[in-house]
């Protein structure tokens, strides 16, 4: 058999595991058996937190996808008042519930460098997306669009290109900071266009009367609303590129991507926009990025300078 023929068909075998899913049970049985456990009870703390209303008023559903459906009805939502809106709001809720855990997993396999992460980063941009576009995050909804076409693209990458195999370098400290420095920049730059986009799309998407950044309403801040809404999808877009590229260093950004992402539905932006579930979540999530930012960053340096030479 030729090299070429044998290149092939090592290609082949590669494309038979299209973002990573034949290893999907694989690649969590590999993690640690401590991570493992967190990660199940990660899983039931966010399912259990994305149906059962934590925020229930007297007389109010705590089954949470009802709860949003009688909102809707009552006070209307980015797809209108009516009982079409509220099912479809409903519907949107339930979905992300089921989901939600595949975020957890999507972060996890980020953290242990797994290929699998993009199978579960593209679910779950899948069901995220139509939940942010449910509660009027456009931001959010347009960033998962960007997900889940780049799922393909960051897979090829780290598969069949070979970044999965990148190591983390050490370099200079007038390296780091130069390199630092320009992610910042960048970063405000991205958080920028973000910020100046998100208004426009929403009007295209919803119409003039239905957005939240211009109206806001009595319980929504709109101005707030869009300056955390462009600071997350800004760095959600410039953490997503390093992902795409295995940099180690993209767990800086996510660690404050998920701050952001909590301060999002602390009711900064107005009390409609609490959401003591999704606090939860991102709870999780914000501690899973923690564990990466120890694994990919940390782990080998306090190895090579704490560790007892034999």
């Amino acid at each position: 058999m030729s090299n070429r023929t044998i290149e092939q068909e090592f290609m082949k075998t590669k494309f038979k595991n299209f973002l990573g899913a034949r290893d999907v049970f694989k690649d969590l049985k590999e993690l640690p058996k401590k991570f493992q456990w967190f990660l199940v009870l990660g899983i039931v703390i966010v399912l259990v937190f994305n149906f059962v209303s934590v925020t229930a008023k007297s007389g109010e559903s705590r089954f949470l996808p009802l709860q949003q459906y009688d909102r809707v009805l009552v006070a209307g939502s980015v797809f209108g008042q009516n009982e079409s809106s509220a099912i479809a709001v409903a519907v949107l809720y339930s979905l992300n519930g089921l989901a939600a855990f595949t975020g957890v997993l999507a972060v996890a396999m980020i953290a242990y460098n797994r290929a699998s992460q993009y199978f579960w980063g593209l679910i779950n941009a899948v069901f995220f997306g139509l939940f942010a576009l449910s509660v009027g995050y456009v931001g959010d909804f347009f960033m998962n669009i960007i997900l889940i076409i780049g799922a393909s693209v960051g897979w090829y990458l780290f598969e069949i290109v070979g970044l999965g195999n990148k190591k983390q370098k050490t370099h200079s400290l007038n390296w780091n900071l130069a390199f630092y420095l320009l992610i910042v920049l960048i970063t405000f730059f991205v958080i920028m266009m973000w910020y100046w986009a998100l208004s426009p799309a929403a009007t295209d998407l919803f119409g003039k009367s239905n957005n939240q950044y211009v109206h806001g309403g009595t319980g929504v801040n709109g101005q707030t609303l869009q300056v955390l809404d462009g600071i997350s999808s800004g760095m959600n877009t410039v953490g997503y590129v390093m992902q795409l590229t295995n940099m180690s260093q993209q767990f800086y950004i996510w660690f404050f991507l998920n701050i952001v992402k909590i301060l999002k539905f602390t009711g900064l932006a107005g009390r409609d926009t609490l959401n003591v579930n999704m606090l939860i979540q991102f709870g999780v999530w914000f501690t899973i990025s923690l564990i990466g930012l120890y694994k990919r960053n940390f782990e080998s340096l306090f190895a090579k300078y704490f560790t007892k030479k034999k």
